[in-house]
């Protein structure tokens, strides 16, 4: 199989309901069309998306190949998204901020050091792979105050909560 689990791959602008590629294709899949999704699994014939909840078999005639992400997609991902980078040394960056990335020896990657075919200036390298968290982030900084009852908050964290009194 010419792709592997976690890469971004863009969905063919053809794609129709029927039979013009190697599996049937659903008129459920048709939205997809044209969109970059991101493969969810992979066996010997098909492949599953993450997109469409894993419901429809995906093969290799239905995708164009692989998705080009640009600099403004790479920066409106979601904290925690890793890129990696070819250097030599202490090649992983996580996104820390909005616009900036950080190694572990605290070196930065921000949106300036980024050229739009994703070389770095500063660096002299170039980002080879760049991984989505695959966690939900339910924190979201925001200056406003939000009222929740007890049960939205539970639901929110997914768990359940106690209100004790402060002392």
């Amino acid at each position: 199989m010419k792709f592997k689990v976690g890469e971004k791959v863009k969905i063919k602008k053809n794609l129709k309901e029927g039979y013009d590629f190697k599996y049937y294709v659903a008129d459920e899949m048709e939205k997809f069309k044209g969109k970059t999704v991101t493969i969810y699994s992979v066996n010997s014939e098909a492949y599953r998306i993450e997109e469409d909840n894993m419901s429809w078999d995906w093969t290799e005639d239905m995708f164009e190949g692989l998705a080009i992400i640009t600099k403004e997609e790479l920066f409106k991902m979601p904290i925690g998204t890793k890129i990696t980078t070819d250097l030599e040394e202490n090649n992983i960056f996580v996104k820390v901020g909005e616009n900036d990335f950080c190694n572990n020896d605290c070196d930065h990657i921000e949106y300036d050091n980024i050229k739009e075919d994703l070389s770095l200036d500063y660096y002299e390298g170039k980002i080879i792979e760049i991984q989505e968290p695959n966690y939900t982030t339910i924190y979201k900084e925001d200056k406003q105050v939000k009222e929740m009852t007890i049960a939205e908050i539970e639901k929110e964290l997914g768990y359940p909560i106690k209100v004790v009194k402060e002392d």
